[in-house]
C-alpha cells in the first residue's frame, strides 16, 4: 500500500507543479503522460528533460519529486548527479588548457606530474594524456575502481603513488578499458598546470564562461542549494528508499558534477556550436571536432554495433543517425546526454534514481518522435533500476560450512594485509564474528568453505552493488595465515598479511 501510494503523488506531482515549459512542436504532444507511465512502471522518483533543437530549448520540463518525504516537486532548476557525463567536463578542461597552449593532448602525464610513474616503463614512455580521456592507456578497470572505492582516500593524490603497482591489461592505445580513476589522473594533471583545483578550474574555464547558475563540483555543495534532488532506490517491495549520497574522491574528475537541466542544455548547446554558447567561445573549435571523433573503438567484437570513445564521448549511430552520447550513473542518479549533429538536436534526461533505464528509455522516445523513427526495436528497453538491499545485524555470526571447514579458528585469520596498489585493511573477531575493515567500510564475513569468506555490510552505504568480494586466505610452509586473495582485480589479487 506505501508504495502504491508513494506512486499516485509521484504522478499528482508530476501533474501539478512541475510544467515549467509547454512543448510548442507536435512530434512532442503526449509525451508528457508517456513520461508520466514511465515513472510508475520504474518506481523513479523524478527526472528532468530538455530537448535542444537549432540552438532553441523546444521543450524543458520535470517530473516527480526531487524530495519525496518532503513532497518538493522538481523543477528545471533542480540539481541531479550527472554521474560520468562529467567527464565530458574534465576532457574539456584539458582541451581549454590546449587551447592556452599550457599543454598539449601529446603529452606525456609525467611531464607534469613527475612523480608518476605506471607498471613499466614502456607505458611511462608511451601513455599520453589523449590515452587517458578516451580510456586507451591500458591500465584496468577493476583494480582501479577497486583502488577508488574500496581503498579510497580523501586525498586523491595517493592514486599516483599506487599506479604502478597495477600491471595493464593491454598494450597503450591497443584497447578500451573505461576507467574513473584514469580520469581522476586527467583532473590531477590541470591542477599542476594551473595551481588551482579541479573544482576551481571547472568553475574558472567552463561554468563561468558558459553562465551555468546550478552546477557544481562536489556533493556537499550541490546539496546546500534549496532545488537539489536526493537521491534515490527502490526496495525489494518496490518502496521508493533515499540512499545515500556518493562522494569518492579518488574518481571525482570522472564523475562528481552535479547539475540542473537548464545548465546541461547549454553544455549540450557548446557541443553542438562548435565549442560556442551565445557569443562566448568556451571551448576551441579544433577541440570540439577531435573530442568528438571516433577515436578508440569501444569493442572488439565484430559481431556488435560499431562504437567508438572521443574525450568524454562515445560516438556511434542510431538508426543511420550519427549521434554522440554519454550515460552517467552513481548512487541515487542515472543520467543521458545525446546529441544528433547532422539533425541539430540534443537531448538531456536527469534522473535521482540509481542504476536506472528510464535515462535512456526516454531518450529514445524523444528521438524516435523527432527524426520520425519507426523501428519498435528501440523502444524495448528493458525495466531496469538498482535495489536497496537489507543489513543484517552487525554481530550476526560467522557461521561455519561444516563439510568445508576452515584450516584453522577464525581468530587465526586475524590481523593486518596490505598491497601497495591498493592499501591496507585488517581482519577482526568479536564473539564469534569474523570482520574486514576496510577504509570504504567494515564487512562481516561469512563462511563459505575452506578458508573463503564472503563480505557483507554492517552499514548503509552509498553504493548498492558491491557484494561479491572473496577473501580467500592462505597460509605459509609453517601453517600461519600470511596473505589472501582477493577479487579486486581481474585475476585476484594477493594481500600480504603484515602485523
Amino acid at each position: 500500500m506505501k508504495s502504491f501510494i508513494i506512486i499516485i503523488l509521484l504522478i499528482v506531482g508530476s501533474l501539478q507543479g512541475n510544467a515549467q515549459k509547454i512543448a510548442t512542436d507536435q512530434r512532442l504532444s503526449g509525451l508528457d503522460k508517456e513520461v508520466q507511465n514511465l515513472i510508475t512502471q520504474y518506481h523513479t522518483a523524478g527526472l528532468a528533460i530538455a530537448v535542444i533543437h537549432k540552438d532553441q530549448v523546444i521543450y524543458s520540463k520535470g517530473f516527480g519529486y526531487r524530495d519525496i518525504e518532503k513532497r518538493l516537486p522538481v523543477d528545471t532548476n533542480t540539481i541531479f548527479g550527472i554521474g560520468s557525463v562529467t567527464k565530458s567536463f574534465t576532457a574539456g578542461l584539458l582541451g581549454v588548457l590546449e587551447g592556452n597552449g599550457q599543454l598539449d593532448l601529446t603529452d606525456v602525464p609525467k611531464k607534469y606530474i613527475p612523480e608518476l610513474s605506471f607498471y613499466n616503463t614502456t607505458m611511462d614512455d608511451c601513455i599520453q594524456l589523449h590515452h587517458l580521456l578516451s580510456h586507451s592507456s591500458g591500465v584496468p578497470s577493476t583494480s582501479t575502481e577497486s583502488t577508488a572505492v574500496l581503498f579510497g582516500s580523501p586525498n586523491k593524490n595517493e592514486l599516483v603513488t599506487r599506479l604502478q603497482y597495477l600491471p595493464p591489461t593491454a598494450a597503450v592505445g591497443e584497447q578500451f578499458i573505461y576507467n574513473n580513476l584514469i580520469y581522476t589522473l586527467a583532473g590531477i594533471v590541470t591542477e599542476r598546470i594551473t595551481s588551482k583545483s579541479w573544482e576551481q578550474n571547472l568553475s574558472d574555464l567552463i561554468f563561468q564562461p558558459l553562465g551555468t547558475e546550478n552546477t557544481y563540483a562536489n556533493v556537499f555543495t550541490a546539496s546546500k542549494d534549496i532545488d537539489f534532488a536526493y537521491g534515490y532506490a527502490v526496495d525489494a517491495t518496490n518502496t521508493i528508499k533515499r540512499v545515500l549520497p556518493e562522494h569518492i574522491p579518488m574518481r571525482s574528475a570522472g564523475g562528481n558534477i552535479y547539475s540542473s537541466i537548464e545548465d546541461m542544455a547549454k553544455w549540450a548547446t557548446v557541443w553542438m556550436n562548435e565549442g560556442t554558447y551565445n557569443t562566448t567561445q568556451v571551448l576551441p573549435k579544433s577541440y570540439v571536432h577531435k573530442a568528438t571523433s571516433p577515436l578508440q573503438k569501444m569493442s572488439l567484437d565484430t559481431t556488435q554495433p560499431i562504437r567508438h570513445y572521443g574525450y568524454g564521448w562515445m560516438t556511434h549511430t542510431y538508426e543511420g543517425y550519427p549521434k554522440i552520447e554519454h550515460s552517467g550513473g552513481i548512487s541515487g542518479y542515472t543520467s543521458n546526454l545525446a546529441m544528433f549533429p547532422s539533425e541539430d538536436l540534443a537531448i538531456v534526461v536527469l534522473t535521482n534514481q540509481t542504476g536506472s533505464s528510464i535515462a535512456y528509455n526516454i531518450t529514445d522516445n524523444i528521438t524516435n518522435r523527432l527524426l520520425d523513427i519507426k523501428s519498435s526495436d528501440t523502444l524495448n528497453h528493458e525495466i531496469r533500476y538498482s535495489n536497496t538491499f537489507t543489513i543484517d545485524p552487525v554481530n550476526t555470526p560467522t557461521t561455519l560450512n561444516k563439510e568445508h571447514l576452515p584450516s584453522q579458528d577464525l581468530q587465526a585469520f586475524t590481523g593486518t594485509y596490505y598491497h601497495p596498489g591498493f592499501s591496507e585493511f585488517t581482519i577482526s573477531y568479536d564473539q564469534g564474528t569474523l570482520y574486514a575493515e576496510l577504509p570504504f567500510t567494515k564487512f562481516r564475513l561469512e563462511h563459505h568453505q575452506d578458508n573463503i569468506f564472503i563480505d557483507h555490510f554492517t552499514e548503509e552505504m552509498p553504493l548498492v552493488y558491491w557484494n561479491f568480494l572473496q577473501f580467500n586466505f592462505q597460509a605459509n610452509d609453517t601453517g600461519k595465515i600470511d596473505h589472501v586473495l582477493i577479487n579486486v582485480d581481474e585475476e585476484p589479487v594477493i594481500f600480504k598479511r603484515v602485523r
